[in-house]
């Protein structure tokens, strides 16, 4: 009689089993993939992203000049480290910035700037003041850049086209635009 309780064990199928080693497996897989995708997204979304959504060269006998507006997009803040009109890095010395939108670019001071100003943008007023080093563009944020007698630009350019780009700490962002007569 002892050997009727053996015949009596109880146990999962193969079938059964490789069900559920199928059903967690999946699981786990669809767990992880979840998790890979909200670490993607999450640290996009802390990344600058800056647009230049407006810039002009102008030039005439006198000289030359060129302003650029750039807007901060992303999840956190940029800092602008140098400006660069046809490859050359232009000097902070030369460089003016305020932050605002204001409306359409114009040139300001006859082409020729010589220390701290204020300048009408459409209906605003900005006042803009000389860079000194980096400048911190926030989240959200705009500037706009005037660079006063751009190193690469003379009155034999005009007519062409010329890149203008803005560095970051991390990235560079590039436009390229005509010179204009002012």
């Amino acid at each position: 009689m002892s050997s009727i309780a053996l015949t009596k064990r109880r146990a999962l199928s193969q079938v059964v089993t490789m069900l559920i080693i199928l059903v967690v497996s999946v699981m786990m897989a669809g767990g992880t993939m979840t998790y890979y995708t909200m670490a993607v997204t999450s640290s996009t979304m802390k990344m600058e992203q800056l647009v230049i959504n407006g810039a002009h060269i102008w030039t005439d006998a006198s000289g030359a000049q060129a302003v650029i507006r750039v807007e901060n997009i992303g999840g956190r803040d940029a800092l602008v480290t140098a400006v660069e009109i046809r490859f050359v890095e232009e000097p902070w010395s030369s460089v003016y910035y305020s932050e605002g939108n204001g409306g359409s670019l114009t040139p300001c001071q006859g082409l020729n700037i010589t220390g701290p100003f204020s300048h009408t943008i459409g209906e605003e007023t900005l006042n803009f003041t000389q860079a000194e080093g980096s400048l911190l563009l926030p989240m959200g944020g705009s500037l706009i850049l005037y660079v006063d007698q751009p190193d690469a630009i003379d009155i034999s350019d005009l007519g062409y086209m010329v890149q203008i780009s803005v560095c970051t700490s991390t990235l560079q962002y590039i436009t390229v635009v005509d010179v204009e007569l002012a």
